[in-house]
């Protein structure tokens, strides 16, 4: 009973909110010698839900970044708990005799980035540098429902039957459009351009989805359909070409929705205790 009444209030002060869920961060550092040091950094929501922020917790992860999950995995998000983590990671990734160009860094982030009338949208990301030109980061959208069970929206789960194919078609259209019109760090490809770039970048659909008022959006990873300097594209299928392909209570949500910039993290050591 709490629960339900605890969401009514959650979507009657959301949908007038402007700004994301408040958030909570902790970090830790652990140095082999003053200039060879290994640093961790969490964030996390902070909502009136505990069960929300149960769940935000349990999706803090940096392991989707690295080539073995289990050892980068995180399941104590407390100062001591972050604390033996980096010694841990230090210790094994880093020789006090040889100096790293720069700090190790890995972090993670659980942030609201905007809802609608019925769903709310989580953008989980991490971030690790481990030596190297650059860090490696990823990106995924969580969109859950605002009453009910806490469980993310499938991609499959808002289609009509048999249109997955069709969206995936739509998705590269977008992207070629957006390939052209000089948005992409790159300047605007012509038809040629566009060929080579997909012979080097071949199109991949993925299912990173979230609302938009004007569509559907998708976002990539570095490296998933473009150099890495192309950062995280984005590509929007509007809402005109979704009309076969979308349910319809899934389009009527688009018009309410809004997107939300997180504020300042407020260090949290003890984290929720």
């Amino acid at each position: 009973m709490y629960r339900q009444k605890l969401i009514v209030l959650l979507l009657l002060a959301g949908l007038a909110r402007a700004d994301g869920l408040p958030l909570i961060s902790n970090e830790a550092k652990h140095c082999l010698k003053p200039n060879i040091c290994a640093t961790v950094s969490i964030t996390s929501i902070d909502s009136p839900d505990p069960a929300l922020n149960a769940y935000a917790d349990r999706l803090i992860d940096i392991s989707p970044i690295t080539d073995n999950p289990d050892k980068y995995r995180l399941d104590r998000w407390d100062k001591a708990g972050l604390v033996a983590w980096i010694r841990r990671i230090a210790q094994e990734e880093l020789s006090a005799d040889e100096e790293p160009k720069n700090d190790y860094v890995f972090s993670g982030t659980v942030s609201q980035v905007g809802e609608s009338a019925h769903y709310r949208v989580l953008n989980v990301q991490a971030y690790s540098y481990s030596g190297g030109n650059h860090g490696m980061a990823s990106s995924r959208f969580y969109v859950l429902p605002k009453a009910g069970a806490l469980k993310a929206v499938a991609l499959e789960d808002i289609l009509l039957p048999n249109q997955r194919a069709k969206l995936d078609a739509l998705q590269q259209q977008a992207f070629t459009r957006w390939l052209k019109s000089g948005e992409a760090n790159m300047g605007p490809l012509d038809d040629e351009g566009v060929k080579e770039h997909f012979e080097t970048f071949p199109f991949t659909a993925n299912a990173n989805w979230r609302p938009d008022k004007k569509g559907l959006l998708f976002r990539y990873d570095p490296y998933e359909i473009g150099p890495y300097a192309m950062g995280m594209p984005e590509v929007l299928v509007p809402t005109a070409e979704l009309k076969d392909v979308v349910k319809p209570e899934i389009l009527a949500e688009l018009d309410s929705w809004q997107d939300q910039q997180p504020g300042e993290a407020v260090a949290k050591p003890q984290w929720r205790d």
